[in-house]
């Protein structure tokens, strides 16, 4: 929505501040480890999410169902990295001292968070993609009106 209203810059400065702060928070979480990282970067995603979803609603026109449908869609993705990141910070801890294996399981924890995180938007996101990857049709790429190529 931002974009379609021209106003890239101010989704240029929330992915610049998400990275500065991701990068702020994992030297701040330092003596968490990888789970200091991802709550690094589960804070991040969270504030810049919430701070382009308010951008986004300062354009005017959303209605309160849409909000409630913007916040739902956050909620789910942010709940889900946060449990993954305390799980996957329990096995890691019971399972074994390697890091290696507490990055794996960290790993493993971060892609059960993001599959959890796209069930909302799936169905959409695979509507997205199919119509990127459909062309115009193919009276339209002769320029001929649609009501012309049945008499030719």
């Amino acid at each position: 929505m931002l974009v379609m209203h021209d106003r890239q810059a101010r989704v240029l400065h929330a992915q610049l501040a998400a990275a500065g702060a991701v990068a702020g928070g994992t030297v701040a979480l330092s003596l968490w480890g990888v789970t200091g990282a991802a709550v690094a970067a589960l804070l991040a995603s969270a504030g810049t999410a919430l701070w382009l979803t308010n951008a986004a609603l300062r354009l005017g026109g959303p209605t309160p169902g849409m909000v409630r449908r913007v916040l739902g869609l956050i909620a789910l993705p942010v709940l889900a990295s946060a449990l993954a990141t305390l799980i996957g910070r329990w096995i890691a801890i019971g399972l074994t001292n390697s890091p290696v294996t507490r990055i794996v399981v960290a790993g493993l924890c971060g892609a059960a968070a993001w599959a959890i995180g796209i069930v909302p938007v799936r169905a959409r996101a695979r509507e997205a993609l199919i119509r990127l990857t459909q062309g115009p049709p193919a009276h339209a790429k002769a320029g001929v009106p649609e009501g012309d190529m049945a008499a030719g």
